[in-house]
């Protein structure tokens, strides 16, 4: 009986132990992701930008991006006809 006692400690000590060293993982994950979020938050600070417009800055850039695109696509050689859909 006394085997079977010493059996079941030992399966909890090595879940324990198991969970611990889980929790250690995920502990070291979560403070690498930390660091990085402040290593981005600066790297958008340091263009000018403000992190909480990030969202917005973002859709202007996309905007203009695409009125360029047609700007210059303006000026490329094509079929003339596209122009009359």
């Amino acid at each position: 009986m006394a085997k079977n006692w010493e059996q079941e400690v030992k399966g909890v000590k090595k879940e324990v132990t198991e969970a611990a060293n889980e929790q250690i993982r995920y502990q070291t994950r979560l403070e690498e992701a930390k660091k990085q979020k402040s290593e981005t938050i600066a790297k958008i600070k340091a263009k000018g930008i403000d992190p909480k417009d990030l969202k917005k800055t973002i859709e202007d850039k996309e905007a203009e991006l695409e009125a360029s695109i047609e700007a210059i696509r303006e000026y490329l050689p094509g079929d003339e006809d596209d122009s009359e859909d």
